[in-house]
């Protein structure tokens, strides 16, 4: 299993449990570790506060540490661009994030929505910055699956998709056979559903309440097989042999650990086909964030 360190609680106060935004001090020690235990992709974006910033510094002071960084742009930035300056946007953009980064090239830089898969102009702007070399690889951040299967259809590297055992999206439509076809690196975010896996079911926030059934299911169907839910959350994505990267986010040492020592994992397969049983039919609502609000 390869992991990609999603930085977005090192800009911002995210997710539903929202613990709270560690400081420069304590995301330095994080990255510290990360680093040293083999993680060296990492996922950031203009978006996420001062989180570009506070990568460049770090890793600015620590040369010998080998990174690859993805970044994301709005697809808004384009909203007030000229007809035929897509490009000089983007360019403005992946430099000002290079330089926050304090780097000379990114490895990849994606779309941070899918407003643009309809666009191909747009994405053809966005693969024209692999020749400034700027830009290693170019892709999409997406959120549903029809965003993720027109998203393929471009001749992208990267798309970021959400997956967990809760969503079976994705497999029904047979994303990830097509994705591989192209030869395209897969990134699953949201293995935890922003935390909801994890949460004491008979305590959840008013807007969440309503996924108390399945929580619960999961946690049964984890005593049953003897396993915590973070293990059998993280270790069910990385069961999918055709997701190269999963993302995930910590604010504390702990939790960084935590994923750590469970990497590698192996689940009973008879685990595996009653989770895809269970929960192969949700609606929408649960596996969806934007409509919890």
């Amino acid at each position: 299993m390869r992991y990609c360190l999603g930085t977005v609680q090192f800009g911002l106060n995210y997710g539903i449990q929202n613990n709270g935004r560690p400081s420069e001090t304590q995301v330095n020690e994080l990255l510290k570790t990360a680093s040293s235990s083999g993680i060296d992709v990492f996922d950031t974006a203009a978006a996420y506060g001062d989180s570009e910033t506070v990568l460049g510094n770090f890793f600015s002071q620590h040369p010998d540490i080998t990174c690859k960084i993805i970044t994301k742009i709005s697809s808004d930035v384009l909203n007030s661009a000229r007809s035929g300056s897509e490009y000089d946007v983007l360019c403005k953009c992946a430099k000002e994030s290079l330089n926050k980064l304090q780097m000379k090239k990114l490895y990849g830089l994606l779309y941070h929505d899918s407003k643009v898969v309809d666009l191909s102009s747009r994405v053809s702007s966005l693969i024209k910055l692999k020749e400034s070399n700027l830009v290693e690889k170019v892709g999409i951040s997406v959120y549903t699956p029809e965003e993720a299967l027109k998203a393929i259809g471009y001749n992208i590297d990267i798309v970021q998709v959400p997956y967990n055992l809760f969503d079976a999206r994705l497999d029904k439509e047979g994303f990830f056979t097509k994705a591989k076809e192209k030869n395209i690196e897969i990134y699953a975010r949201s293995s935890l559903l922003q935390g909801l896996a994890l949460m004491d079911y008979n305590n959840l926030p008013g807007k969440a309440s309503f996924a108390k059934t399945y929580i619960e299911k999961f946690d049964a169907i984890c005593q049953k097989y003897g396993v915590d839910r973070l293990f059998a959350a993280v270790n069910y994505v990385a069961s999918n042999e055709y997701i190269d990267y999963i993302v995930f986010g910590v604010d504390n040492m702990d939790q960084l650990q935590q994923y750590l020592s469970i990497r590698d994992g192996e689940l009973p397969k008879k685990f595996i086909d009653e989770i895809k049983s269970e929960f192969n039919d949700v609606p929408e609502k649960l596996v969806n964030p934007v409509l919890w609000k």
